[in-house]
């Protein structure tokens, strides 16, 4: 076996055959007495004569010569909002060239030939890497569900002398060679706090443990690279640990990180300019000052339509906290924080924008919502102002309570019209049928389904008739500050049944008996009759049903709704089972 020093020798004399001794000192970092010695043992050894390789040490490097690289671009990168809603961050132009066309060009110049980029998020945008760069193409269809190591196990068969790369780094400078001498991690230094992971090592370099942040010191960042002994052990251990769900929710580096004492893995330290990887919008536009002028982002270019401002006036603060269904950000322009809310993948399916639009309009009208600037009728994006200093509604607040009820009957008195009904029924076997033909094995709703049904008939017997409903009130959604009581969030919106609006009320709290009866009286202005009291017991039983029915196809698509699964189950079965009892024993047909 021999040494680094030895590689760096055949490796530099392969590409520059003939060199001197002193130019093959300056060039790989060796003193010119050692380079003397090395050169001296290959010679004796059989693998160089004249200071050019001999086929012996042609076969000794091609032990290290690089097999192929893994390029990693499934995951959606939200934290690169909005700039990741449009594409997949690999996909971004910086300074003139996409992300990952610079480093499927630097792997190639290289020598690297074996190409495999696996996709998920916005996938089809990949699919002309194929043609252009004749680069293989896997899809992991597990990306919004799991992290990177669901990418990883599908390439698991390619993992040799191997490079693995994130689509989202930007390299100044090519750092990949075509021969490589052993495993390694980059490093950079990292001022203040890093998601980097952050390490420790040995004296010849070797990495000894990695915490899973890094602070004013090195930090891991860059391509990894594995050595075909590396990767054997790397793909024993993650297959090994696959089916742990855990495992499947974690980086690539966990695996690497529980298992440094068998797996040799090396740090090499970068310079600040060597590679650069973008979290955040305000990053990449420090990099590349042009970045906002140049980017097609039709994001940006509705703040600008709306605002009426210049590209470069906007500062992106970074994303809110994704919602279920919509992903949102916050934006400063000209002294003034707003925020952009842009619809999820597949919403369209089961949300009437245009509806949501009405809905919108109307509540800025009647000052139920104040927040709205602006929202597109048709795709649902949407612009409002950030309003700073709001709290959550105090749920054992009498007064606060009564508010939200005033906004729902002040909204439900007008009674609007619109062409999109909210029938908890229908919307209910929407999302069963959607789970249905997805695969899922819906038998489990059956025969809660039918009471269901049973019990909304009963509860349009009662003759309340339809108004424009918001119909996702629960108290998050209300914005609470000094100045401001707002009712906010109308994609929801339909015709349907007023009760249904108190009702959703509930769907962030476990209210019991006695707290909604309260609710619902403050809602009416009065003391339940028997027929109001079933009615509304009726309608927070179906709609807890909505809900949870909702929460299971979230769940069967990849997005965890919690704890709220099963208390709206326990809700439903338990109101429902109350009104049905109170309609039955009035005789209600």
């Amino acid at each position: 076996m021999i040494t680094e020093d030895q590689f760096n020798i055949l490796y530099y004399l392969k590409k520059n055959p003939g060199s001197s001794q002193r130019d093959i000192a300056g060039a790989c970092g060796i003193s010119l007495g050692n380079v003397n010695n090395h050169v001296k043992q290959l010679t004796e050894q059989g693998h160089l004569t004249d200071d050019t390789l001999t086929a012996s040490g042609l076969t000794i490097l091609d032990n290290f010569k690089v097999d192929n690289a893994v390029i990693l671009a499934a995951g959606m990168s939200s934290r690169l909002a909005p700039l990741s809603y449009d594409k997949p961050k690999g996909l971004l132009i910086v300074k003139g060239e996409v992300m990952i066309e610079r480093q499927i060009r630097q792997l190639k110049e290289a020598g690297i030939s074996g190409i495999t980029v696996v996709v998920g998020y916005m996938k089809e945008q990949f699919f002309y890497l194929k043609s252009k760069f004749g680069v293989d193409i896997v899809v992991n269809d597990e990306y919004n569900t799991k992290n990177n190591t669901s990418s990883i196990i599908r390439v698991k068969d390619k993992l040799k002398n191997t490079y693995i790369v994130y689509s989202d780094l930007y390299f100044a400078k090519n750092v990949f060679k075509s021969h490589v001498y052993a495993s390694y991690y980059p490093s950079k230094m990292r001022y203040g706090y890093s998601n980097d992971y952050g390490y420790t090592a040995d004296r010849s370099g070797r990495i000894t443990a990695m915490t899973t942040y890094s602070c004013d010191e090195l930090g891991l960042v860059g391509e990894i690279y594995l050595d075909r002994e590396t990767s054997s052990r790397f793909v024993f251990h993650l297959e090994k640990e696959y089916q742990i769900p855990a495992v499947q929710h974690e980086l690539l580096d966990g695996i690497l990180m529980r298992h440094l004492k068998d797996i040799e893995l090396y740090t090499r330290v970068y310079d600040e300019d060597t590679v650069h990887q973008f979290d955040t919008f305000e990053e990449l536009r420090a990099f590349d000052p042009d970045f906002i002028a140049n980017i097609d982002s039709p994001i940006i270019g509705n703040i600008c339509s709306v605002l009426k401002c210049e590209r470069n006036s906007i500062t992106i603060l970074g994303p809110l906290k994704t919602g279920y269904t919509n992903t949102s950000f916050i934006f400063e322009q000209g002294g003034r924080k707003y925020i952009y809310r842009h619809p999820g993948i597949g919403t369209e399916t089961y949300i009437n924008r245009k509806c949501e639009a009405f809905a919108e309009e109307n509540a800025k009208r009647m000052g139920i919502d104040k927040t709205v600037i602006h929202i597109d009728h048709e795709s649902g994006w949407k612009i409002s102002h950030f309003i700073e200093g709001c709290r959550d509604m105090n749920l054992e607040n009498k007064d606060e309570l009564k508010k939200a009820m005033g906004l729902l009957k002040k909204l439900h008195d007008e009674k609007l019209q619109f062409d999109w009904d909210f029938n908890p029924i229908e919307r209910v076997e929407e999302h069963i049928n959607a789970m249905k033909s997805a695969g899922k094995n819906v038998s489990e709703f059956t025969e809660q389904h039918k009471r269901m049904q049973k019990l909304y008939n009963y509860t349009e017997q009662d003759g309340y008739g339809r108004v424009l409903c918001h119909n996702d009130t629960w108290y998050l959604n209300y914005l609470v500050n000094n100045d401001l009581f707002l009712l906010i969030d109308w994609e929801y919106a339909g015709m349907g049944d007023p009760s249904a609006d108190v009702a959703n009320f509930t769907a962030g709290v476990n209210f019991n008996e006695a707290q909604f009866t309260e609710l619902c009286e403050l809602y009416e202005g009065h003391p339940l009759s028997e027929k109001e009291k079933r009615h509304f017991f009726g309608y927070r039983g179906l709609m807890m049903y909505y809900w949870f029915v909702w929460a299971v196809r979230q769940e069967f698509q990849g997005i965890m709704v919690g704890e709220y699964l099963q208390m709206w189950y326990e809700a439903a079965e338990e109101y429902s089972a109350k009104a049905l009892t109170m309609y039955e024993q009035k005789g209600a047909k």
